[in-house]
């Protein structure tokens, strides 16, 4: 009788046995597979998109301003002005100044500026090269194309009276600088200005 019992327990302590060993090596394999808690699984990289480059960034506007430099000639009657893939020649005075937006640059008769004529003379605009919205101006050349940045430039001119016609000085000076810069055009002979794709 104790012999039955001996075995009955032994073959219930096998059975008990055998039921944890498999118990303890499914959830090893469960934790190996899963990570397991408390265990942290790096994630590694998708190899494919590793070395792609990231098309995410924004490309870079357009910016009248960069790389602008003043260069005067050796006989400091002209004023060479380079902005952002193109160049106007100014003459060297004070009469005339100019100032910036991010995609555009506007040259005006500094005394009629000052004394709330307007006083501009002409803007130089740069557009997309698809962008044909300024054939609506009133009044423009096309000055050429920057190909190093993909722009169209555009020379716009007022319409309206931009100075003091009863100050005889003044009505010089807007009218002489008038004169020399409307003849901005794409390859124009003596344009003031120039860009990279001119000649």
């Amino acid at each position: 009788m104790k012999a039955k019992i001996r075995c009955f327990l032994i073959l219930g302590l096998s059975v008990i046995l055998a039921f944890c060993l498999i118990s303890c090596t499914g959830a090893s394999e469960n934790t190996e597979n899963s990570g397991g808690s408390g265990q942290k699984t790096e994630i590694e990289p998708d190899p494919k998109t590793k070395d792609e480059p990231d098309d995410t960034k924004p490309a870079k506007a357009y910016d009248v301003s960069d790389g602008m430099q003043t260069v005067a000639s050796e006989d400091g009657s002209i004023e060479y002005i380079y902005f952002n893939d193109f160049m106007i020649t100014m003459p060297n005075n004070d009469k005339w100044s100019y100032d910036m937006t991010q995609d555009s640059v506007t040259f005006y008769l500094f005394s009629a500026q000052q004394e709330g004529y307007g006083g501009r003379l002409v803007t130089i605009r740069a557009y997309d090269l698809d962008d044909e919205s300024y054939k609506q101006l009133p009044s423009y050349h096309v000055a050429g194309i920057g190909q190093n940045v993909d722009k169209l430039f555009i020379a716009e001119y007022p319409t309206d009276v931009q100075w003091n016609g009863n100050d005889k000085t003044q009505d010089a000076d807007y009218r002489e600088l008038q004169a020399y810069l409307q003849k901005i055009g794409d390859n124009a002979v003596n344009s003031p200005v120039q860009t990279s794709d001119g000649d």
